[in-house]
């Protein structure tokens, strides 16, 4: 499969299931284990990290939820607060910037360095932020003061692949809130500041992760306690 379907595939286990119900027991040969980091992770029995020693990492992909542009016009007081499709595309393009430096830079200093090529010795990681929704992006437009509980709402999935056989080790799925404390007034530079705490965030648990996976290889998915 196709890692941008892979991923979306793998994000609709999260966002298809009812609140009270859990995801399914066992998905693309991976098996759910329980983890106190992730909301959703799912692992290769008896896969084994020791070998990794290098990141080989695909560019983010980011997506919006699909009807926010329009729901977000619609709810628009005057056309100079309604945001075109270029800007929604400007605003993808330097969030994947950021995401993808946050990431890199993460693994690098944690002694991971990042390949060009897939090798024996190198782990091929794939990410995407799904179902974005912001509170108050800049319009440009003075007029209004937007005060939200939020900055908004993202979906993380990151899957796992041995580079040279693109066999699938492991995935995990982690929807989070933007600046979660409280009523606040929101701008375009606190949605900025908030998702940047988040995207660092997730780089962060990814690296901690791996140097997790690598201390339990091989992997006993028996041994770890399921959700």
């Amino acid at each position: 499969m196709h890692v941008a379907r892979s991923l979306l595939a793998a994000t609709l286990i999260a966002t298809s299931c009812p609140a009270a119900a859990a995801p399914p027991p066992t998905w693309q040969g991976l098996v759910l284990v329980k983890s106190k980091k992730m909301d959703v992770v799912y692992l290769l029995p008896n896969a084994d990290f020791r070998s990794y020693t290098q990141i080989m990492y695909d560019p983010v992909q980011i997506a919006f939820q699909k009807d926010w542009l329009q729901n977000y016009n619609d709810q628009a007081i005057g056309l100079s607060d309604r945001i075109d499709p270029g800007e929604l595309r400007t605003a993808i393009t330097q969030a994947t910037k950021q995401f993808d430096n946050y990431f890199a830079a993460a693994f690098t200093k944690a002694g991971y360095p990042i390949a060009s090529v897939p090798g024996p010795n190198v782990l091929r990681v794939s990410t995407a932020v799904l179902n974005v929704s912001v509170t108050a992006p800049d319009t440009g437009s003075s007029a209004g003061t937007t005060v939200a509980a939020s900055a908004g709402q993202a979906t993380f999935v990151v899957e796992l692949r041995d580079s040279v056989s693109n066999q699938l080790l492991g995935q995990a799925i982690d929807p989070q809130i933007a600046g979660d404390y409280g009523g606040s007034i929101r701008t375009s530079a606190s949605n900025w500041s908030d998702f940047d705490d988040v995207f660092k965030a997730w780089a962060q648990l990814s690296v901690a992760g791996l140097t997790k996976l690598k201390s339990l290889s091989p992997v006993d998915t028996n041994g770890i306690q399921k959700k």
